[in-house]
């Protein structure tokens, strides 16, 4: 009997601690509140702009990475920062053609990390699908836009601030 216990136990500390993936604090080597130069010294090949892209939120770009590799796929990473110049969000933007079976490679990739989305969406202009976890939400999109010719697939990682809901 205490073997049969202690057996269970063992099985249940092993289903437990195997799910290492109820937090994710950034991409990669990047965890949110990283500055510029932790940036840099993270990631040696990254960057530095020589001018920075402002947004209308007052987020900024300073630093880039313009070739990632990600399996066989070739992405630009933008850092992008608050206006107290930390990192908030991480965004990936596929620099090759976009094809289904694209979009589907690296949906498969992200799964086989993250376990599957907690959401999936579809809208005329393309598909997103998100994992939210307490301190980040990943978001995967395909943006097509035929009459622009536009078809972009993109990774952004997200600081969630805490007042965010988990739910969509």
């Amino acid at each position: 009997m205490k073997k049969l216990l202690l057996g269970a136990l063992l099985l249940l500390s092993t289903l437990i601690f195997s799910q290492s993936k109820s937090e994710i604090i950034g991409w990669n080597k990047a965890t949110w509140g990283m500055t510029e130069d932790e940036l840099s010294k993270s990631f040696p090949e990254a960057v530095k702009l020589d001018e920075e892209v402002t947004y209308s939120d007052g987020i900024f770009v300073s630093i880039i990475i313009p070739i990632y590799k990600v399996g066989s796929e070739t992405f630009k990473i933008s850092f992008q920062m608050k206006p107290n110049r930390t990192l908030t969000n991480v965004l990936m933007e596929l620099n090759e053609t976009t094809f289904d079976s694209t979009f589907d490679s690296i949906n498969n990739l992200l799964i086989e990390k993250y376990g599957e989305s907690n959401n999936n969406q579809k809208s005329e202009y393309g598909k997103e699908i998100i994992w939210v976890y307490p301190k980040t939400k990943i978001t995967l999109e395909r943006i097509v836009m035929k009459n622009i010719k536009l078809d972009k697939i993109l990774i952004q990682y997200s600081q969630r601030e805490g007042n965010e809901s988990t739910k969509f």
